[in-house]
C-alpha cells in the first residue's frame, strides 16, 4: 500500500443521494459488459456459499475431518497468495477473457467433492482455485478502474457487489436441502460444472471476449 498515492485534495460532489442512485444505475446497465459479467458472478457465487462453504464442511466431517479441511483451506490461501504474486507485474492482453476463465477453475473443488476423490487431489484442487480467484480478481478491478470514469466508479463497483452477492442467501439455503434430496455427491457435482459453464458463458459476447487494456474496445 505504500506505493498508493492519493491526491492531496478530493473533490466531493454533494448530489442528492437519488440522483447519485440513478446515475450510477444509468450507466450500469447500459454498459454491454459489466452487467452480464455481474449477473454470472451472481450465480456463480450462490453455486459456490451454498456447495462449497455449507455442503464442504459436512462432507469433511463425514471423511477426512475438520483437519483436512483447515488444510484445504489454507491451501486456497496459499494459492491466492501465488496467484497476487504472479499478476503483480505481469500484463494481460485480454483481462476478462482471461479473468472468467481464470474464475471457471474455482469450479474444480466442487467437482473433487462430487466424485468423492482423496484429500490429496482436493488439496490440489483448492490451490488452483485460489490461485484462479486472485487472477480474476486482480484483473475485474482493474478493468474496472480503467475503463469507469473515476466519478462514477464507486457507484458502477455498488450495483456490482450488490448484484453479484445478492444471491448468495439463496444458495446457502437451498445447498442442505438439495442434497437431503438428490445426495451431496450428485450436487456437489452439478454445481461445480454449472459454476464452470457459467464462468464461460459471458465469453460468447465479443465485447467481452475481445476487449483489451487499451482505451478502446
Amino acid at each position: 500500500m505504500s506505493r498508493v498515492h492519493l491526491p492531496s485534495h478530493v473533490v466531493s460532489h454533494h448530489d442528492p443521494l437519488a440522483i447519485v442512485v440513478r446515475q450510477g444505475w444509468d450507466t450500469f446497465r447500459h454498459s454491454e459488459w459489466i452487467w452480464p459479467l455481474t449477473g454470472a458472478w451472481s450465480i456463480m457465487n450462490a453455486l459456490q456459499m451454498g456447495a462449497w462453504q455449507v455442503l464442504g464442511p459436512l462432507y469433511a466431517k463425514d471423511t477426512f475431518g475438520a483437519t483436512g479441511w483447515g488444510v484445504a483451506l489454507s491451501m486456497r490461501a496459499l494459492g491466492v497468495f501465488l496467484g497476487s504474486l504472479f499478476m503483480w507485474r505481469l500484463r494481460i492482453s485480454y483481462p476478462l477473457r482471461t479473468a472468467m476463465m481464470a474464475a471457471a477453475i474455482m469450479g474444480l473443488p466442487m467437482i473433487v467433492l462430487g466424485q468423492g476423490l482423496s484429500l490429496s487431489y482436493l488439496l490440489g484442487s483448492v490451490l488452483m482455485a485460489g490461485f484462479g480467484a486472485s487472477v480474476s480478481d486482480v484483473l475485474w478491478n482493474t478493468t474496472l478502474q480503467q475503463r469507469m470514469p473515476s466519478e462514477v466508479l464507486s457507484r458502477i463497483m455498488a450495483f456490482d457487489d450488490l448484484g453479484a452477492y445478492m444471491l448468495i442467501p439463496v444458495g446457502e439455503i437451498v445447498a442442505i436441502p438439495c442434497a437431503n434430496r438428490w445426495g451431496l455427491h450428485p450436487v456437489e457435482m452439478v454445481a461445480g460444472v454449472a459454476f464452470m459453464m457459467t464462468a464461460l458463458t459471458p465469453l460468447c459476447l465479443r465485447q467481452i471476449r475481445r476487449m483489451t487494456v487499451s482505451a478502446e474496445s
